[in-house]
């Protein structure tokens, strides 16, 4: 049987109608502004310095993307743990494993950016694993989005 429309991972998981409407909520608020602080975080780190000098935007816009991270995570727990209990070989299992590495990727960004911004270490290393982790997060995000869909649509199905 072929289908008409495209599914999503999300319309699988016989939420109530008041779980929809709070996952719903959250995702018109969080995914947004994920995307918007992963772009600004990107653009000051890339701009030839006239719009962030010291990295004071690029640093608090990266921590930002930690408690926006975790609810983005939290609203897609569900998605996440039955992937992994059922392990399918499909769409949604490349979708899953993309969506791992982007998650390990982003929190490598920000954790080796932490101690840049504290002063802690302007290591070589350290600095080179932010730079080159945060590219790589960008090449992650599109294929994320790519992957799940347009995302006004996302936001407003589900």
């Amino acid at each position: 049987e072929r289908r008409t429309r495209r599914t999503h991972p999300v319309d699988h998981m016989n939420l109530s109608p008041r779980d929809i409407a709070a996952r719903r909520s959250t995702k018109i608020v969080v995914d947004p502004s994920l995307l918007i602080c992963f772009g600004v975080a990107f653009y000051t780190a890339t701009s030839e310095g006239s719009l962030d000098p010291d990295r004071v935007l690029h640093s608090w816009v990266g921590l930002a993307l930690l408690p926006l991270l975790a609810v983005h995570l939290a609203s897609n727990a569900r998605w996440i743990t039955r992937i992994w209990r059922n392990k399918h070989r499909d769409r949604e299992a490349r979708l899953a494993g993309l969506n791992t590495l982007l998650a390990a990727t982003m929190l490598l960004c920000i954790a080796s950016g932490i101690p840049m911004w504290l002063d802690w270490s302007n290591a070589a290393l350290i600095t080179e694993t932010h730079e080159a982790s945060g590219f790589i997060s960008i090449a992650l995000v599109a294929a994320h989005v790519a992957m799940n869909g347009s995302p006004g649509h996302r936001l407003i199905v589900g």
